[in-house]
């Protein structure tokens, strides 16, 4: 009895250390909601959460990936009863809005089963029926891919069925054209012109960009992430979309083209680097000096700002002898029932033969370790 007594104190322990040092270390509060006392980062870090904890420095990213549902994401993950300890209501609702923004722009926070983890806080800040609603409708898939993995539909149902009733649940803006409602905040800044009064007409603030409008997309900037109006515009205008928005682009010469162009094609030195272990996206840009050495992001890093000062471009690297090793599946690697990595997964690489088979991996399997004999990557459309 004694013995079990000591086990039972021990775990009591272990977990309100664990959640203390979650919620002071890795849930960010807003700056002007935090008590002074308990703050460790500067007013200049403005996002919810710490993907990334060095000993002296905090990353909004993880090793796989910088999507912000990805930094949020791993540190909801799983959804299990001690969650509503972990996760305080304050938090939640000042995360939920930029952590709902980031997986509805982002096809694979779904199809990869992040988008789990959004509907559990969606419940979480007074939203359980949506959240339900939502969730009966994804994919079986979602619960074996890398976000959703470790959860079931039941489970996630429970979960979302069981959150503490809400008083004031948080204010959401309806969006019709999605099988969501309310995944964006009110907005509390009313966004102008840009500064370009001539170009910057509602015609074009209210032109959508992939689900959302120039204007929706400058405001939430503004309102979540503490932009300033201009720094808002040229984010959305000059780098994300200027194909709909740049007629709001405040550096009316500083195109998107130019801006890339901030970001070269890496040399052979930095791709043979150790900045060169970023996924793979349609363009992929690390950040190769500064406060961020080392991230990795599918847009082009700002180095006018503080987080990077120097980037380049990971796409035209040559292909490592270990990624030749790893050639592209066929359709009947594809469709067999080896595979376990997603169409869109960040961990590509199947081991198709060996002691690590059926396993994904970021990284091309190295073959003369013992680990996997024969490997492949996955790619949207091989199993046609």
């Amino acid at each position: 009895m004694e013995r079990a007594r000591a086990v039972h104190e021990a775990g009591q322990l272990l977990t309100v250390t664990e959640i203390r040092s979650v919620r002071r270390y890795y849930h960010v509060r807003d700056n002007n909601n935090e008590n002074e006392a308990l703050k460790i980062y500067p007013s200049e870090y403005n996002h919810h959460a710490i993907g990334m904890l060095w000993s002296t420095m905090a990353q909004y990213q993880t090793w796989f990936g910088s999507a912000p549902y990805l930094a949020i994401g791993i540190q909801l993950l799983p959804l299990t009863p001690i969650a509503e300890q972990r996760d305080g209501l304050q938090w939640t609702m000042e995360m939920y809005p930029s952590l709902a923004e980031s997986c509805r722009a982002d096809k694979v926070c779904t199809d990869n089963g992040w988008s789990v983890l959004q509907l559990g806080i969606l419940a979480t800040v007074g939203h359980p029926e949506s959240a339900a609603k939502v969730a009966n409708g994804l994919a079986n898939s979602v619960f074996t891919s890398a976000g959703g993995n470790g959860h079931s539909l039941s489970n996630t149902l429970w979960y979302l069925s069981t959150r503490p009733a809400v008083d004031k649940p948080l204010a959401l803006l309806n969006k019709t054209s999605s099988n969501e409602t309310g995944v964006i905040a009110k907005s509390v800044h009313v966004l102008t012109d840009c500064t370009r009064p001539e170009t910057c007409t509602d015609y074009v603030l209210d032109t959508v960009a992939n689900e959302y409008t120039c204007r929706q997309r400058m405001t939430w900037l503004m309102d979540i992430k503490g932009h300033t109006e201009a720094d808002a515009c040229f984010v959305i205008a000059g780098v994300q979309f200027p194909a709909e928005c740049a007629a709001c682009n405040p550096n009316a010469t500083d195109t998107s083209e130019d801006f890339v162009a901030q970001c070269p094609p890496c040399t052979t030195k930095q791709c043979q680097s150790e900045l060169n272990r970023c996924p793979s996206y349609p363009q992929t840009f690390v950040c190769t000096d500064g406060m961020s050495q080392g991230g990795c992001s599918s847009l082009p890093w700002d180095t006018r700002g503080a987080q990077c000062d120097h980037c380049c471009e990971l796409s035209e690297c040559p292909q490592t002898t270990e990624e030749s090793s790893c050639p592209l599946c066929t359709r009947r690697q594809c469709r067999s029932s080896v595979n376990t990595c997603g169409k869109q997964s960040l961990s590509p690489f199947l081991c198709v033969d060996g002691p690590s088979k059926s396993s994904c991996s970021v990284q091309p399997w190295p073959l003369d370790n013992g680990q996997c004999d024969t490997c492949c990557k996955v790619v949207p459309g091989c199993d046609q």
